[in-house]
C-alpha cells in the first residue's frame, strides 16, 4: 500500500508542477514597430444599395407619421355628413383614433353610419389597419388634445392609458 500511495503523491506532485508551467510562459515574440507615419489614403466606402422604387403599401409605409395622420384626416373629412376630425395613430399596430364633429342637423341615429362609413374609408389609407371612430363630444376633445401633443413632439408612447381608455370606451364589452 505503501509504494502505491507515495506513486500517487509523486505523479500528482509532476502534473502540478507540468502544468504550472504552462501559465506562466513569457511571450518572446517582439512587438510590431510603431507606424509613426500617416497614411493619407481614404477608407474606402462601403457600398450601399439603390433603393428599389416605392409602390403600393411599402411606400406608405415610410410615410412620416404626420403625412399619414393628413391622409386619414382627409379620408374621415371627405364623409358626408363629418364637419372636421382630428386622427392619432398607433404607429406599431397601424390603428388610427378618430374623432368627428357631424355636421349641424344630424340626428343620432344617423351618427352611427357617418362613423361607420368614416371608419371604412380610413381603413382605406394604405397601412392602417384598424379605424375607431367616435363622435361623443367629449371624447373628440380628448383625441384632439393627443393630436395636437403629438405634433408638438410628446411621444405618442407615454399617451398608452388614454389611448386604451379612449378605445375601451368606444368599444365596450
Amino acid at each position: 500500500m505503501r509504494p502505491l500511495k507515495a506513486l500517487l503523491i509523486s505523479t500528482l506532485a509532476s502534473a502540478v508542477v507540468l502544468t504550472s508551467g504552462w501559465g506562466c510562459a513569457t511571450n518572446n515574440a517582439t512587438p510590431a514597430p510603431e507606424n509613426r507615419t500617416k497614411q493619407t489614403q481614404p477608407m474606402p466606402r462601403p457600398i450601399t444599395p439603390v433603393p428599389a422604387p416605392l409602390v403600393g403599401k411599402k411606400m406608405a409605409a415610410n410615410k412620416s407619421e404626420t403625412v399619414l395622420r393628413a391622409d386619414c384626416r382627409k379620408a374621415a373629412n371627405a364623409v358626408p355628413g363629418v364637419a372636421k376630425s382630428s386622427v392619432v395613430i398607433m404607429k406599431p399596430t397601424m390603428t388610427a383614433l378618430v374623432g368627428i364633429t357631424l355636421d349641424s342637423g344630424k340626428s343620432p341615429a344617423s351618427s352611427r353610419k357617418v362613423m361607420d362609413a368614416t371608419a371604412k374609408r380610413v381603413e382605406k389609407v394604405p397601412t392602417i389597419r384598424n379605424a375607431y371612430v367616435t363622435a361623443d363630444p367629449a371624447l373628440v376633445k380628448r383625441v384632439e388634445m393627443m393630436a395636437k401633443d403629438i405634433a408638438a413632439g410628446k411621444p405618442v408612447s407615454g399617451m398608452t392609458r388614454e389611448w386604451n381608455e379612449i378605445i375601451t370606451r368606444i368599444t365596450p364589452k
